[in-house]
Formats: C-alpha cells, sequence, structure tokens
C-alpha cells in the first residue's frame, strides 16, 4: 500500500521560517510543499488556486492572521486541514484553534521536535494540539470566547 502524501502549503510572514518548516515537512517523507505564502491573504488565492490537503499557518501575520485564514476558509467552504504555528506558546492559542477548526497547534520552538508526530496524527485523522490541554479554566473559556464574539462584530 502507498503511503498518503500530503499536498502542503506554508504561511509564515518570515521567509527564513517557512524555508526551515519547508526542509522539516519535506524530512517526514509523508508531505509534497506545494506553495508558500506570507499572509492569510496570499494563502486563500493559493488555497484556492492548488487545493493542497494541508496549510501550516503562523497565527500572527500582518494583513490577515491564521485565526481569520480558518474563519474565511469555513465561510467559503474550502475544505483542507490547518495546523497553527506560533512563536507563542499559550493555551489561549490552542484552545482558539480548537474552536476555529485547526487539527493542530505547535509552538514554533517545538517544531523541530513535534512537527513530524503532528503529520503522522493528521495522516490518521487524529488532532495535534501542543501542549496538550490542561484543566481548562473559566477565565480562558471567557477569553476565547470573547475573541469570537468580537470577530463575530468584525
Amino acid at each position: 500500500m502507498e503511503a498518503k502524501i500530503l499536498r502542503t502549503i506554508v504561511v509564515d510572514d518570515h521567509a527564513l521560517i517557512r524555508k526551515n518548516i519547508v526542509l522539516l515537512l519535506e524530512r517526514t517523507g509523508h508531505v509534497t510543499v506545494v506553495g508558500q505564502a506570507d499572509n492569510g491573504q496570499a494563502a486563500l488565492a493559493l488555497i484556492k488556486e492548488l487545493q493542497p490537503d494541508l496549510a501550516v499557518v503562523d497565527v500572527l501575520m500582518p494583513h490577515m492572521d491564521g485565526f481569520a485564514l480558518l474563519r474565511q476558509l469555513k465561510q467559503q467552504s474550502l475544505r483542507l486541514r490547518v495546523l497553527l504555528i506560533s512563536v507563542f506558546a499559550h493555551d489561549v492559542f490552542r484552545q482558539q484553534g480548537q474552536l476555529a477548526g485547526a487539527v493542530g497547534f505547535i509552538p514554533k520552538q517545538q517544531l523541530s521536535r513535534l512537527l513530524s508526530q503532528a503529520i503522522n496524527a493528521i495522516l490518521n485523522d487524529r488532532p495535534f494540539f501542543y501542549p496538550p490541554a490542561t484543566i481548562e479554566s473559566p477565565a480562558l473559556k471567557l477569553l476565547a470566547q470573547a475573541h469570537n464574539y468580537s470577530e463575530n462584530d468584525e
């Protein structure tokens, strides 16, 4: 049986980080990087054109961040899996990513250690969120809900 290869795009506003992510992804043996973008708006156009299986997306970018991109994908019924990454390892980002429909979240500092595990989980239709969920505090839930409400008002 042939191994599944994920057609993937990498979305980050820093070219050097994109290059490193591409190298890490290709080392997994399960990914072909078919495109790159430096913001969510460019990624949306690329997704429509290339129809990848997976997008590895930075949370914080100019023009359109990772969460806004997830909302646009949902609104436009574009189906692909999104793995969020961020230099900030906040539970709020992990939780917000789960609420927005991402299949995973990895802090950038952990990419070299965890990206292969995340790809394997995604290939097996399992989510991969790091750090793993801890006891959810009411404050984090309220913050995530407030973030959703403020975005819906835009």
